[in-house]
């Protein structure tokens, strides 16, 4: 039987790299962001027996790094390995390696799937085994720097911050009479939440707006079944009707990139979307601004999620398009 591999690189104790130890926690699950046994075992044993040999006139810099293999989204592996850098720093932080005297730490970095992109692209592969092969990019890299001095705390360096957004539901309603043949203009009501991945914080948002929809007339919608937080909604206006049940998070940043911070509760203002729907699809093309406008020039939202998938819908087939803006409705809370 082969043997299983270890899913740790241990580079800790080389003698022609003595000032630069590191190590690379690999292996992790795909989408996944939780610990290995062995990467447990390794921070709370390897890692803590060497950072305690530097000696009290030394100083050693902790850089912890997430990495991706290469599939997804940009943002969606930005923000997945933010979330395994941020799982093996609280791990450390559990083994009491933050405890150490002349130990300083960075916060959790990602470099997404960087390091995988100009390898894995080629040859073609298989997903299947591309995924396989990517193990070692499903990784945490711990890079260790010893100065032979004691030095003072550096400056803290910015922090990158990821984003979540969802829909909780949506409702979009237009008079019987259309303006042209099968186009109206109405009104949506919707719910958001949005999570910061960093602060492990939510807030939820209520849009309010008007649409210019081409789509299907009907007399009624009714019977939205509950799913997510959406409790059951009955539409009794005649005219174009849609609702849309609780979709999935959808990854974003500020416009000007994850150093650009904005609180939780913050992403309120003016915002508008673009959708195509039809009964119980989900992940249709589409797109949302919001946020409010940016401070700086150009004259922009703050973000923008492209493509936003804003869960299953229940209605006849619509395109629609609108304006409108958020307002808090709670938060900052712990999210659930």
């Amino acid at each position: 039987m082969k043997p299983k591999e270890d899913p740790v690189i241990d580079n800790l104790n080389e003698t022609d790299a003595a000032d630069f130890p590191n190590c690379v926690l690999f292996g992790f699950a795909v989408n996944g962001s939780t610990l290995l046994h062995r990467h447990k075992t390794f921070v709370s044993n390897e890692l803590h027996d060497r950072l305690k040999k530097v000696p009290t006139t030394d100083t050693a810099f902790i850089d912890i790094t997430g990495t991706c293999s290469f599939t997804g989204s940009k943002d969606y592996n930005l923000a997945l390995g933010l979330r395994r850098a941020t799982a093996v720093y609280k791990e450390c932080e559990a083994a009491g390696l933050m405890r150490l005297p002349n130990v300083q730490w960075n916060d959790p970095q990602t470099q997404g799937y960087g390091p995988a992109e100009g390898m894995e692209k080629h040859p073609p592969r298989l997903s299947a085994i591309r995924e396989a092969q990517g193990a070692i990019f499903r990784a945490v890299d711990v890079n260790i720097i010893i100065r032979h001095s004691k030095v003072p705390p550096p400056p803290s360096p910015p922090r990158l911050h990821f984003f979540q957004m969802r829909a909780i539901y949506a409702l979009s309603l237009s008079p019987p009479i259309p303006i042209f043949p099968g186009v109206s203009i109405g009104a949506d009501i919707m719910m958001f939440e949005i999570k910061d991945l960093l602060e492990g914080k939510c807030a939820t948002y209520r849009y309010t707006g008007f649409n210019f929809t081409l789509g299907i007339p009907l007399d009624k919608l009714e019977k939205a079944v509950k799913m997510g937080r959406l409790t059951k909604i009955v539409v009794t206006a005649p005219g174009v009707a849609s609702g849309a049940f609780a979709g999935p998070f959808n990854d974003f940043t500020h416009r000007r990139g994850p150093r650009v911070y904005k609180p939780v509760n913050e992403w309120y203002g003016p915002a508008n979307y673009f959708s195509v729907s039809f009964f119980n699809a989900s992940g249709m093309p589409s797109w949302i601004n919001f946020g409010g406008y940016d401070s700086k020039p150009p004259l922009r939202h703050n973000a923008r999620i492209d493509p936003f998938d804003g869960g299953a819908t229940i209605g006849f087939p619509q395109i629609s398009t609108g304006e409108g803006g958020l307002t808090l409705v709670t938060g900052p809370q712990t999210c659930r």
